[in-house]
C-alpha cells in the first residue's frame, strides 16, 4: 500500500489479527473494515482481468492526496519486487 509515509505491505493473512490502531501506527489511514474492502476490490479486479499467479500482477491500494484510497493492478518483476527477495531455491 502506498501511504504518506511510504510503501507498507499488508498480507491477507494479517487481516485476521491487525487492529485499527496498528494500521494507523503503520501510516495506513483506513479502518480494518476499509482494508478488507480494499482486498475484496483487489480480488475482484484480478478475477475480472483473468489474472493468474504466473502473470506477475498483484492488486495494490494507494492513498490519494485527498485521502481516498484506490485499488489497482500492478505488474512486478521477480528481480525488483521486494516481496520476491528470498534467495532462489534449488538449482537453476
Amino acid at each position: 500500500m502506498g501511504t504518506a509515509r511510504g510503501t507498507v505491505t499488508v498480507n491477507e493473512a494479517d487481516l485476521a489479527t491487525v487492529t485499527d490502531a496498528e494500521l494507523k501506527k503503520s501510516g495506513i489511514d483506513m479502518t480494518r473494515e476499509e482494508l478488507l474492502e480494499a482486498f475484496a476490490q483487489g480480488v475482484k479486479l484480478m478475477q475480472e482481468a483473468g489474472i493468474q499467479p504466473r502473470d506477475r500482477v498483484r492488486p495494490v491500494a494507494d492513498q490519494q492526496p485527498d485521502g481516498n484510497w484506490t485499488v489497482g493492478l500492478v505488474c512486478y518483476s521477480a528481480r525488483t519486487d521486494p516481496l520476491m527477495r528470498d534467495p532462489p531455491k534449488g538449482r537453476g
